[in-house]
């Protein structure tokens, strides 16, 4: 192998996170035709391939140490054929996240990464071959992160109408969060269920197994900023819904993933709108 490009150890942050990076990795990886190594012994079961150690190890080989701004930065691609082409091996820091993979979007990721998240055999019955649509709600450390990551009742709510305008037949939804104390949660489930389409969580016998397979099956996500959403759109065939709001303040802040979000130039991530 004339040259890799990896992950030495398991990125921080949950699931999301440590899947992102995986992708980013991934993407460099096709696009620069080298081989591939990623620490990440947790998520093995899950994500086939996402633990793969470097061969020959590190110590054996000429190593370039990446911080995430030199990959970030403008020409990475270029200087990293150099690297490559010197038999060097690279290893970014991690947090390769959303603006990363916004700047290396090569190929649709389900050619390159397999998965085994699958519906529970609850809600592959009462789902019935039709998916539901997802709310996505995410909260605890969201609330300290940035102003406004926490969305709002009015948001979930505006955005089914959204749907609701699209569509010629009804449709349940489901919500996925592990914030049992989001603010607009109570709300989401009685306003559904007023309507009889709340889908119940009871009967589920792996959540986040089942919360993720059903994110990337939904026809849309209504979805937070958590990149648990988000890599579940990458996997998927689902279509996002998003903040207009929250966009508009990431673009404002620079960041290029919420940029091509707002263009639909994320080949992989396919946004219904903006409410």
């Amino acid at each position: 192998m004339a040259g890799a490009i990896g992950l030495r150890s398991t990125p921080k942050g949950q699931f999301g996170n440590r899947l992102l990076n995986y992708l980013v990795i991934r993407q460099l990886a096709h696009e620069l035709d080298v081989g591939y190594f990623s620490h990440n012994p947790g998520d093995r079961g899950l994500i086939p391939g996402i633990h793969r150690l470097p061969f020959p190890p590190l110590r054996f080989r000429r190593t370039v140490y990446l911080e995430r701004s030199d990959v970030e930065a403008d020409g990475f691609l270029e200087r990293a054929r150099q690297h490559i082409a010197r038999g060097e091996v690279i290893v970014p820091k991690p947090r390769l996240l959303a603006n990363a993979y916004a700047r290396f979007d090569f190929v649709d990721p389900s050619r390159l990464v397999r998965h085994r998240f699958r519906l529970c055999s609850h809600h592959q019955a009462v789902s019935d071959g039709q998916p539901p649509v997802v709310l996505h709600l995410r909260g605890k450390d969201f609330a300290t992160w940035k102003e406004g990551a926490v969305l709002g009742e009015q948001y979930y709510r505006d955005a089914l109408e959204h749907w609701e305008e699209q569509q010629a037949n009804d449709f349940l939804v489901r919500i996925c969060t592990d914030d049992l104390d989001h603010p607009a949660l109570p709300g989401l489930r009685q306003f559904l269920r007023s309507q009889g389409r709340l889908m119940s969580p009871e009967g589920c016998t792996n959540p986040f197994v089942c919360d993720f397979a059903a994110m990337m099956a939904a026809p849309v996500v209504v979805s937070s900023p958590s990149t648990f959403a988000i890599t579940a759109g990458l996997l998927g065939t689902s279509r996002a819904i998003h903040s207009r709001s929250w966009v508009d303040a990431r673009i404002a802040d620079g960041e290029v993933f919420w940029q091509k979000v707002r263009e639909r130039s994320i080949r992989s991530y396919r946004v219904e709108a903006e409410v």
